[in-house]
């Protein structure tokens, strides 16, 4: 869900930094339901926005 919804940013061990471009109260809900150890909202800067759009998710490996 967060692969097919969100745009990857960085992945820290078992952190990782996704932007939603269309976050809304159902995605924050199926978000709930996965039942993280934390999810917040943090605030995106234009970089983040450029490197959402830019970065390949291959570069990442996420076992999920």
């Amino acid at each position: 869900m967060v692969k097919e919804k969100g745009r990857l940013l960085n992945v820290s061990g078992r952190v990782m930094v996704v932007y939603f471009p269309d976050y809304t109260d159902v995605l924050e809900q199926e978000l709930a339901a996965l039942d993280p150890v934390l999810c917040e909202a943090l605030p995106i800067t234009l970089e983040d926005v450029f490197e959402a759009n830019l970065i390949n998710e291959q570069d990442y490996q996420v076992f999920v």
